[in-house]
């Protein structure tokens, strides 16, 4: 009876035991089955925003959605979103060319062909904004030749991205003549022996006469071999008078006129004045170029 009794007692004690196991089993389940409800919502919204994208045939839909939840600080997780890195563009070696030759043909404003080209290579510029700008704070004091040096910045926004010093080489390239053969000095000049070709001045070094120039009105100064560009050093215009030739000289105020012969003493173009010998009287006077025969004396 005893042992009847006892027993009873020990089965009562395990069954309430088994009860509150069973009550800290499901406080402890409790949070998981909370999550476990929000992970299944959580799969149903992914489900219908999935659903949407497909509808709408584009994957841009549902880019939409995951920037309008970055946007609000937030992602399906609840998760904050990192912030994003700033963006750069690559500015390429062609684009600041292009840009600096803008600049220096509107500054200097060459006449000809020019062209430019970097000396050196300029890569991994970057810029904050693709509508950058390129300004040049330093110009060549000399001018634009064929070896030029600038300082430049690239500029976003109104900031400044960077700056650089820039060699360059330059070329320009304009029409005029090339000798065909030797030209001895003292000989008038004819086109027909010459080669109208594009010459790049800067390389030249030298004051080449253009093509529209009419070279009947010039003679050598010295020999031109053939192949040489020709200059402006290398010719003058073709004297109207030679040294040795007889010429009239014309003296005149108001209605008098006095005329006389004599002999150039040097050469000169039209307007020149010139040393010319009196026949008659065997003195010098100075008298200006008429033209080919004729010289006028001032009193």
């Amino acid at each position: 009876m005893r042992l009847h009794y006892l027993a009873l007692v020990l089965g009562v004690v395990w069954t309430f035991s088994v009860l509150e196991v069973r009550a800290d089993l499901s406080q402890l389940l409790e949070p998981v089955q909370e999550q476990t409800v929000e992970l299944e919502e959580t799969i149903i919204s992914l489900e219908e925003v999935i659903a949407k994208s497909e509808e709408h045939e584009s994957p841009t839909y549902l880019d939409k959605l995951v920037k309008d939840t970055r946007d609000e600080g937030k992602i399906a997780f609840g998760i904050q979103a990192p912030p994003e890195a700033p963006k750069v563009y690559e500015v390429t070696e062609r684009e600041i060319v292009a840009r600096v030759k803008e600049k220096l043909v509107e500054y200097f404003n060459p006449e000809g062909q020019f062209k430019l080209f970097l000396k050196r290579s300029l890569k991994g510029v970057k810029a904050k904004s693709p509508n950058w700008e390129l300004n040049i704070t330093e110009y060549p004091a000399s001018g634009l030749e064929s070896r030029i040096l600038i300082r430049a910045e690239i500029v976003s926004n109104g900031e400044v991205d960077g700056q650089w010093a820039i060699p360059l080489r330059c070329e320009l390239w304009k029409e005029g003549f090339v000798s065909g053969k030797q030209v001895s000095r003292g000989q008038p000049l004819s086109r027909d022996d010459f080669s109208v070709q594009f010459i790049d001045v800067f390389r030249n070094r030298s004051n080449i006469i253009e093509s529209f120039v009419d070279l009947s009105n010039y003679e050598s100064v010295q020999t031109i071999t053939g192949g040489r560009p020709l200059s402006w050093r290398d010719v003058r215009p073709t004297p109207a008078i030679h040294k040795g030739d007889f010429v009239e000289v014309v003296a005149s105020e108001g209605m008098l006129r006095i005329s006389m012969r004599g002999i150039a003493l040097e050469d000169g173009i039209v307007n020149d004045f010139i040393s010319i010998k009196n026949i008659q009287s065997k003195k010098n006077i100075e008298a200006q170029v008429i033209n080919a025969n004729t010289v006028k004396v001032y009193f």
